[in-house]
């Protein structure tokens, strides 16, 4: 299988579906050169082809999967709100052209809440339309939260189109389940620090890059502090120091935290996209 990452970030979507499915070759396409940077080092044998504006000339073999979480920022309702028509939100129109080009046998987009409410719905209807205009494709979605598997709050819609007689079974509705797993930990003498997070602050969000320590010694008992790195990944479900590093042209350089923060909060829970992965029939 070949899959195709439109606005990669740190390969969330690779990272999920390589866990399952027997992908032989993925390209990858991101501007962000902490993030590209950050790819390649975890993906080594991953093929980098540049903007997405460009993806359809690269001469690329044609995707069996293409996924894309495309820009939100004006579909956010702490964004501008100026929806599909707005700088960075409309860039979804070369993903769209992306399906329509190669005809994958399914495609998966990920996009915040405000999707649904932008322009009054008319936004996401749009898209929706867009999808079907290409024709073969069925359409489903959900408006999945990141609760369900892991302490944040992070809802965030996931929409799957399966190419005519490729599926054989729908991969919506997933069932929320409100116990938080603790399988993201990765070491014992983690999980009393770790559940400090999943006991005291169940809807914590990343976005919010802060908690309440509950754990200091000072005499003021509840002070507030940023998250740390390993946090950070283990509330988007990866592994400890996913992060870290980048190849920056062939060297390897160590990624800062704030750098690492911004990419992680602008990456997919990967526990949710497990979900819908566990339930991909090709």
């Amino acid at each position: 299988m070949i899959h195709l990452d439109l606005f990669s970030g740190i390969g969330g979507f690779s990272y999920s579906l390589q866990k399952k499915l027997p992908i032989t070759k993925t390209y990858f396409s991101e501007i962000d050169k902490y993030a590209i940077a950050n790819y390649k080092y975890n993906f080594k044998n991953a093929e980098y082809v540049g903007a997405v504006e460009t993806i359809c000339k690269t001469g690329i073999e044609k995707p069996t999967i293409i996924t894309f979480g495309s820009p939100c920022q004006n579909f956010s309702t702490s964004g501008d709100r100026k929806g599909i028509a707005g700088n960075q939100s409309h860039l979804i129109e070369h993903a769209i052209k992306a399906i329509e080009t190669f005809k994958p046998s399914i495609f998966i987009w990920e996009n915040v809440k405000g999707a649904f409410l932008s322009n009054n719905g008319r936004d996401f209807w749009e898209i929706i339309k867009r999808f079907a205009n290409i024709g073969g494709y069925t359409i489903e979605w959900q408006l999945l939260n990141s609760l369900w598997f892991l302490p944040q709050n992070r809802e965030r819609i996931y929409l799957i189109g399966h190419l005519g007689g490729k599926s054989k079974s729908g991969v919506f509705p997933i069932p929320s389940s409100y116990t938080i797993s603790e399988k993201f930990l990765d070491k014992k003498k983690e999980k009393k620090h770790i559940n400090t997070i999943t006991k005291g602050y169940y809807n914590l969000s990343i976005d919010s890059s802060y908690i309440k320590d509950t754990q200091t010694s000072y005499e003021n008992k509840s002070c507030l502090r940023f998250l740390t790195e390993m946090e950070l990944e283990k509330l988007q479900g990866y592994p400890v120091d996913w992060t870290k590093y980048g190849n920056f042209d062939n060297e390897i350089k160590t990624i800062s935290r704030t750098r690492r923060g911004q990419l992680l909060g602008n990456s997919i829970t990967i526990n949710v996209m497990d979900a819908i992965t566990n339930k991909i029939s090709l």
